[in-house]
């Protein structure tokens, strides 16, 4: 393809796209908003498939010296009781937003990214021949060419994610009626945690202290992270609060020149873990398609055939997999069963040791 193609975010998904372009010799100018890439996030997993995404980048060595290589987890019940391990023969590189926007940042041709460059209309971006919109849930360019029935569906929970001092070594997620605790290990030695709980458990409250409250009779590992948050030991880190949403499965993510990626086009819960890898495999199929196909409007088509039905299958299978995890009723009967499935699977040991002593420090 030949003509100017713009990026409208430098999120990981806008990034991505810029990278696969410049890869296949596209001239790309990227506009960002903020003023520069942000300089806090706590930790996202990389699957193999955005690993290998990343390899096609260039990047996937530097993302392998970086990040934090997992292949062991649990999930427990609240009160700490382990239900199943969770064991992958390739890993899953752990690494923060902000090491991973660098990385992919790095990767873009310089004076390719503008930052404070604020785009609120398509109108604005008339001199391009090719339109990819990367500005997250909220996008306003979205809402233009799609409408207000694209917009991500609100759901009735808030999550909190943050930083602990100490090092672990494994994932660990606690399932409770209506909430959920995790800690994962970080790249710089450090623990990441979240916490998922339904509206009904917090009502309008946004402050870390309703943490206390919500995860009070849960397990001593809970418990004690808790209670180092709430007393503000995040290591210097925000606490990050914000509601989730959906998007409803659009019928395209292409109307005419202008393309979606990321969470412009699947905003998903994050119980799979996968909105960052599907917002890399978005950047990477689109250069690849425009890398092929002469015709930019051959290109979109490809672009939507390659990544719509997978990505709205997976956001699909997040929602089933929260409503899975933060049940509010039958969780005696859910964790019957996960328990007898996780001895029936292959490999698996006939019971259950102690998930504590699979981390480095004990909790964390």
């Amino acid at each position: 393809m030949t003509g100017r193609v713009v990026v409208v975010g430098a999120g990981i998904g806008g990034l991505a796209t810029a990278v696969a372009l410049a890869r296949s010799g596209i001239a790309v100018d990227v506009l960002e908003r903020r003023p520069q890439l942000p300089e806090t996030g706590t930790a996202l997993g990389m699957w193999p498939q955005a690993v290998r995404a990343l390899d096609r980048l260039g990047r996937g060595e530097e993302l392998r010296r970086l990040a934090f290589p997992q292949t062991q987890g649990w999930v427990r019940r609240w009160d700490g009781a382990p239900l199943f391990r969770i064991d992958v023969r390739e890993p899953t590189w752990l690494i923060s937003r902000p090491p991973l926007l660098q990385l992919l940042y790095r990767s873009v041709p310089a004076g390719s990214v503008a930052f404070g460059a604020a785009v609120d209309r398509l109108d604005e971006l008339a001199g391009y021949d090719l339109v990819v919109v990367a500005d997250g849930s909220h996008s306003r360019l979205r809402d233009e060419a799609w409408g207000p029935e694209a917009r991500p569906r609100p759901l009735p929970l808030r999550v909190w994610r943050g930083t602990l001092p100490g090092a672990r070594s494994t994932t660990e997620e606690s399932w409770g009626p209506g909430a959920l605790w995790g800690l994962t290990p970080r790249e710089d030695g450090r623990t990441n945690w979240f916490g998922c709980v339904h509206h009904d458990l917090t009502g309008d409250r946004w402050d870390a202290d309703v943490l206390a409250e919500v995860y009070e009779e849960w397990h001593a590992d809970v418990r004690r992270s808790v209670e180092e948050i709430v007393a503000g030991e995040s290591d210097g880190e925000p606490v990050l609060i914000h509601d989730l949403a959906q998007s409803p499965p659009l019928r395209s993510y292409v109307h005419g020149r202008v393309a979606l990626v990321g969470d412009a086009a699947h905003t998903m819960v994050p119980n799979l873990g996968r909105g960052a890898c599907e917002a890399i495999l978005d950047g990477v199929a689109l250069g690849q398609a425009l890398l092929e196909q002469p015709r930019a409007e051959d290109a979109l088509q490809a672009y939507d055939r390659a990544r719509r039905r997978r990505a709205q299958r997976l956001v699909h299978g997040a929602y089933l997999t929260s409503r899975l995890a933060l049940a509010r009723r039958g969780t005696r009967s859910r964790d019957a069963v996960l328990r007898a499935v996780s001895l029936m699977a292959p490999g698996n040991r006939p019971a259950l040791e102690s998930p504590a002593g699979l981390a480095a420090g004990g909790a964390r």
